[in-house]
């Protein structure tokens, strides 16, 4: 995979905030990919559908 195409890449970041198995939840998530200018992640909310 060349460098190019990594850049243009789409990363979702998936959660299950219902199980208490992590520190962060998905608003934690989403909140440091806005804070940090990662416009390529993606989190989606519960039961929404990502089309690429």
């Amino acid at each position: 995979m060349k460098i190019q195409q990594i850049r243009k890449a789409l990363v979702i970041a998936t959660h299950l905030d219902s199980v208490n198995h992590a520190l962060l939840t998905s608003d934690d998530v989403r909140d440091f990919a806005l804070t940090h200018g990662l416009t390529q992640v993606c989190v989606p909310k519960n039961g929404e559908v990502i089309e690429a």
